[in-house]
């Protein structure tokens, strides 16, 4: 549901082209099958934003944080947004520091 609300907002709100959403695509993380929850491209088709997204009762503790860190070393994101519905974090990931640098606001 956590997912299906943000689609929503990107679509309604944010009026992204769905083309440049990706939801639930398989990805290898050190040779283990792995999906992400959702990627952002920009008008160009670089991903610029990666999702993940949790049920509601699911704390966002550094689990959450590390699993988007394992999934940005394949995809390469300037960005990341974590949500379980309540809580919302957005950061930009600085992969030179390997450190996340948190946001206000979405970067779009």
């Amino acid at each position: 549901m956590v997912r299906q609300l943000w689609i929503v907002y990107f679509l309604q709100h944010l009026h992204w082209n769905p083309k440049l959403i990706a939801v639930e695509r398989e990805i290898s993380v050190h040779g283990l099958r792995r999906r992400f929850d959702m990627v952002i491209y920009d008008r160009g088709t670089s991903p610029v934003l990666l999702a993940e997204f949790k049920a509601p009762d699911v704390s966002l503790g550094q689990l959450v944080f590390d699993q988007v860190a394992r999934y940005n070393m394949q995809l390469h994101v300037p960005y990341a947004l974590v949500s379980n519905g309540s809580y919302h974090y957005c950061f930009q990931i600085d992969a030179d520091k390997e450190a996340f640098v948190f946001l206000d606001k979405l970067p779009f």
